[in-house]
């Protein structure tokens, strides 16, 4: 390996550790609190829809010229996966709310154990 091969080499990592570090950075915060998992599971689920999309235009693009398929099946193919995330959506605020009213009852039955064993070793 030469001097140049380090230089480029360096170059490509440094920038890319800065990525992935903002990256998990990102996550983390996203992650955090009960809805934060929730909230990343959909940003997830959108980008591999729109992934989905993105590799199945660019094979037919570039690749699948002589190959036919129908716009109007690719079409609603899309538009059945992007409703299914606006459900998806819809129903994840609805189990959010219910977790949330869940956590906040778990927190209290902890608060009321740690009362009443404060008050028995002060017995």
């Amino acid at each position: 390996m030469n001097f140049e091969m380090v230089i480029i080499l360096l170059i490509l990592l440094i920038p890319s550790s800065i990525i992935i570090y903002f990256i998990v950075k990102e996550i983390r915060s996203i992650c955090k609190g009960v809805d934060g998992l929730i909230k990343f599971i959909q940003i997830i689920f959108l980008l591999e829809c729109w992934g989905t999309f993105g590799l199945i235009l660019g094979y037919y693009l570039f690749f699948g010229s002589d190959e036919t398929v129908p716009v109007l099946s690719l079409f609603l193919t899309i538009v059945v996966g992007f409703l299914g995330t606006i459900m998806g959506l819809y129903f994840s605020k609805e189990t959010l709310e219910t977790l949330k009213k869940k956590e906040l009852t778990n927190l209290l039955k902890k608060i009321r154990k740690n009362l009443e064993m404060q008050k028995k070793v002060k017995k």
